[in-house]
């Protein structure tokens, strides 16, 4: 099974690994300009051949203009070993980022539209695991001079945030907090001038960044509180105004700005599901919940908007 990794000139990147301690990748470029989808691969070549407790477990994060991101994991029995390193691969070469606490804990990264800079968040829990030293901050990585060997690097203090991307001259990140639940759901969408975190602005209440637009005017993302049910939506960023995707299970799948189509892409296994944008956004993105919504509950409205399922 292919899951989406990241981009090569503008056409997605899907990846998939023999098993866990194997490090085995089979990598593909779909063309999506012809009607019959073409295949393309794409060869990433890990720094040692198999994963064990000496050399730790790989796992490949995040594609961007012929750079793999990816972390080494290394833990033993009783934990007294138990971190992460942060590698960047560039054409075969392979460089060290940084060490973060935690092997399990699962981080966001994004590389810039223009494919300059790599941001990395390693917060996703404010209960276990939480090392406000090292979450507290976006880092960035800056690869401007990657040709000649060299990556600048630098921390920016930002208190619970997570979910960087940088498009165009726009920061976009998310700032959470616990939810009832004890869990790291609830996340507000905030967008800032790069380089000025002090001039951001809230864009959306209790919503996470799945994908943006390349143009910063769309974010695609997913709400919970509304429906009672985590929901796939478009946020329309200039007006704070929201609009649902329903029909099908959106919200679970992997999915990607197509460049080709202009419109957010959709992995169902065997198919890609392009959705058009929305004609209006009525819904507000800065209340947590739009009351006039519907619960999940009441099946018979939702019926409704039911799309028919996929040919197997």
């Amino acid at each position: 099974q292919y899951g989406f990794l990241g981009f090569q000139e503008g056409s997605p990147i899907f990846v998939s690994r023999a098993g866990r301690k194997v490090n085995s990748y089979k990598s593909i470029i779909i063309n999506e300009k012809v009607e019959k989808i073409e295949i393309f691969n794409l060869r990433f070549t890990p720094p040692f051949e198999t994963s064990n407790i000496e050399t730790g477990f790989l796992r490949l994060i995040d594609f961007g203009r012929s750079s793999w991101f990816y972390k080494v994991m290394f833990s033993n029995d009783d934990f007294t070993i138990y971190y992460q390193n942060l590698w960047l691969q560039h054409n075969g070469k392979d460089y060290f980022l940084d060490s973060i606490y935690n092997a399990d804990k699962k981080i966001h990264s994004s590389f810039s539209s223009d494919g300059k800079y790599l941001f990395v968040n390693t917060l996703n829990t404010l209960s276990d695991y939480y090392n406000p030293a090292q979450d507290n901050r976006i880092m960035v990585y800056d690869l401007s001079e990657i040709e000649q060997g060299k990556i600048g690097k630098q921390y920016i203090p930002c208190t619970h945030c997570s979910d960087s991307y940088l498009i165009g001259d726009q920061l976009f990140f998310t700032i959470g907090r616990k939810d009832g639940y004890g869990g790291y759901s609830n996340k507000d969408i905030y967008l800032a001038p790069w380089g000025n975190l002090e001039d951001s602005v809230k864009v959306a209440a209790n919503t996470d960044i799945i994908a943006i637009s390349p143009d910063g005017k769309y974010i695609l993302g997913t709400r919970f509180w509304d429906r009672q049910k985590t929901t796939a939506v478009i946020v329309d960023v200039e007006h704070k105004k929201y609009q649902m995707l329903l029909g099908r299970d959106y919200a679970e799948r992997k999915t990607f700005y197509s460049y080709y189509k202009s419109k957010f892409a959709f992995d169902f296994k065997g198919y890609l599901i392009y959705v058009d944008f929305p004609e209006g956004y009525p819904f507000d993105a800065l209340k947590w919940r739009n009351e006039e919504i519907p619960d999940w509950t009441e099946k018979e409205f939702w019926q409704q908007f039911q799309h028919p399922p996929l040919e197997k």
